[in-house]
Formats: C-alpha cells, structure tokens, sequence
C-alpha cells in the first residue's frame, strides 16, 4: 500500500521535488540535516533514492493512471505466524 508522505504538495511540486533527487542522486550527494544540540547532536540523512520512491508513492495516489507503482512488489506466497 502506497502513503502519502506529502500531501500538502501539488502534482507539479512533486514532480519538481523528483527530477531534484534525481539529479542529487547522479550527482551523488545525500539530503542531511542536524537534530540536537550540541552536546547530543546527530547527523540524519536520507538517500536520494528513498526520496524518489516516496514522490512516486503521492503521485501514484494522486493519479494511479498517470504515475503508476514500478517498484511494487507483489506477494507470492503467506506464511501463517502463531503467537
């Protein structure tokens, strides 16, 4: 199931945010921000690749037609899991 990780954006504003992380990821740079202060600070960083795939999620929810899901992997078989 496809979610949502930004729906506040427009169909254009998504697009944009994707041919961004696709040039970030042939350029080979990585998104990083800063959480903390300064005595627990942490790095956080997020893999251009990971980017694409969560605009193409809002996008396939917006317009399955249009956008549809190439990475979706379909379930081949089920294992029952007792508790």
């Amino acid at each position: 199931m496809a979610m949502d990780y930004f729906p506040d954006f427009s169909v254009a504003e998504l697009l944009s945010l994707r041919r961004d992380a696709s040039e970030a990821l042939v350029s080979g740079q990585l998104t990083g921000w800063r959480s903390g202060d300064a005595s627990a600070e942490r790095i956080h960083t997020t893999h251009p690749s990971s980017v694409i795939e969560m605009v193409n999620n809002s996008l396939y929810l917006r317009d399955p037609d249009t956008y549809p899901l190439t990475n979706a992997l379909r379930v081949r078989r089920t294992t029952a899991q007792y508790i």
